[in-house]
């Protein structure tokens, strides 16, 4: 099962998705909920 055109939906992500999505991450401004939320407070 796929989702929209191997999208966000798609159920079988591989290594290279989760790096991907892991360096994105780490790139973050915010690093927890709290720096998250902070300009909303």
């Amino acid at each position: 099962m796929n989702g929209c055109i191997g999208g966000a939906g798609n159920l079988t992500h591989g290594e290279k998705n989760k790096a991907a999505v892991d360096s994105y991450g780490r790139e973050a401004l915010e690093k927890t909920i709290l720096d998250a939320i902070a300009p909303l407070q």
